[in-house]
């Protein structure tokens, strides 16, 4: 990103650029040679200084090590290279749905927002930075003040209100409407970044997703990918080899395809980092939750037999603990979930209340099967499959790990397709009870909600904080 600064008589040894419509992409081009300040001659104003920075170099040095998640990738593209003129490339319908935009940010990128909304909208533009002049047209819809007309706290989601900095995505709190400017400009470019062919030439999107995703998380990014890309006609397809699931596996019981016969260089392209994609407004505008349809029909046919089989028409309250290599990674960042101690006084709760007569319980984790079982005694059904305690995690973390420990390699296939099956019947089961508790957040209770529909009559989440 390029900022604006004030120029000193010092600044005029470094390299000089004139000032022009074109000036932010004459910058662009020295930076990628590895420049990062420029001089600004300014027939409309003062002289002025950009300044540029990679946008993940902008975040602070523990925080860009979260964000770059597990591949090292950016969840910001630098953006040395893009065309406001490229209106096929743009999403303009985020910028069409504010009534008037607010700036207190004048940077590249707030610039550029404000002249498509200047162009392509009918919104209203405020900034309280007479410099906004020299790079905006005239328009009745310009107004410079000293002060905006709204602040975030009166404001409602058709104001956009545009903070300097890199502090407000979007993204966590789901709404698009307060952003810092950085984000602002990738939700408006992403487009950009993913592909510089031709839509009309594009069929296929191959998806390369990241190794240690689990397997919630796989269908969520394959039925959302496809749920996006078909906007444009394309098909997403899950990249060979790109997960710690099989492929075979992966496509014998889910709506997961391999690459089409017919995809190549020139009609496919390849989706290598999912964090871009998903932090935008385009990308939640189709949900991150997945359907029934995502399993094969003999599949989804067995889940539901089980499902009936096990609950029979009774009251069932589910309930979903996550423990095991959840607590034994010790993983920086990662969701505490709820012990059943925690929990139980809810659970108990909520049997009273609404008179359930049998509980539900999906966990991976010997303990706490163990603790609820003593405690609902013949009240708890669950999948009978194997279940680990945290002191099995001795030398791995995670449960892929200690079935590689304790499998040969012919068996471990085996092993891996038991756990996700067993894990699929319980999540399906659970999204057919009538009440949801989980104990924290983590995919499956996630892939539960959305299979059930909006069906629960009430769901409870515990959020204990984050290692």
């Amino acid at each position: 990103m390029l900022n604006i600064q004030k120029a000193t008589p010092a600044d005029r040894n470094l390299r000089t650029l004139h000032h022009s419509d074109m000036v932010f992409h004459d910058a662009l081009a020295w930076a990628a040679e590895g420049e990062n300040r420029f001089f600004v001659t300014n027939p409309n104003g003062e002289d002025y200084i950009l300044e540029y920075t990679r946008n993940m170099d902008l975040f602070p040095v523990e925080a860009r090590a979260y964000l770059k998640l597990t591949d090292g990738k950016d969840v910001f593209p630098p953006y040395l290279r893009y065309d406001e003129s490229d209106v096929e490339k743009l999403c303009l319908a985020y910028l069409r749905g504010f009534d008037e935009a607010m700036f207190e940010a004048i940077d590249e990128y707030a610039l550029v927002c404000a002249r498509l909304l200047l162009e392509y909208t009918e919104a209203k533009v405020w900034f309280t930075d007479e410099r906004a002049r020299w790079f905006l047209p005239a328009s009745e819809h310009l107004h410079i003040v000293e002060a905006l007309p709204k602040d975030p706290q009166t404001k409602d989601r058709t104001t956009l209100y545009v903070i300097p900095g890199i502090i407000e995505t979007g993204y966590t709190r789901k709404d698009y409407s307060y952003m810092s400017s950085m984000p602002l400009f990738h939700n408006v470019f992403f487009w950009q970044w993913l592909t510089d062919k031709p839509f009309e030439q594009i069929r296929y999107v191959e998806m390369i997703l990241y190794r240690d995703l689990g397997l919630g998380a796989i269908l969520n990014r394959v039925y959302s990918y496809n749920r996006l890309f078909s906007q444009k006609g394309w098909k997403a397809f899950l990249s060979p080899g790109s997960s710690r699931y099989s492929d075979d596996l992966l496509m014998r019981y889910f709506a997961v395809d391999g690459r089409p016969a017919d995809s190549n260089e020139e009609n496919t392209i390849v989706a290598d980092n999912m964090s871009p994609l998903i932090t935008t407004w385009q990308f939640q505008q189709y949900g991150q939750g997945i359907e029934a349809d995502i399993f094969r029909p003999e599949f989804r046919a067995q889940l539901e037999e089980y499902a009936e089989a096990v609950l029979c028409g009774r009251k069932t309250l589910g309930v979903l603990i996550r423990g095991s290599d959840y607590v034994a990674s010790k993983l920086m960042g990662v969701n505490l979930q709820a012990t059943p101690e925690q929990m139980l006084p809810l659970i108990d709760q909520w049997i009273e209340e609404d008179g359930y007569e049998i509980v539900f319980l999906a966990t991976e984790d010997r303990d706490a099967y163990e603790k609820l079982r003593q405690h609902y005694g013949k009240k708890l059904r669950a999948i009978s499959q194997e279940r680990f305690a945290v002191s099995d995690f001795k030398d791995v973390t995670l449960i892929s790990e200690l079935e590689k420990e304790k499998n040969s390699p012919e068996q471990y296939q085996d092993a891996v397709e038991d756990t996700t099956v067993n894990y699929i019947y319980a999540i399906y089961t659970l999204s057919r009870c009538e009440s949801l508790i989980g104990s924290g957040v983590n995919n499956g209770y996630n892939m539960a909600l959305s299979l059930n529909g909006g069906k629960y009559r009430r769901v409870y989440q515990f959020l204990v904080g984050v290692r």
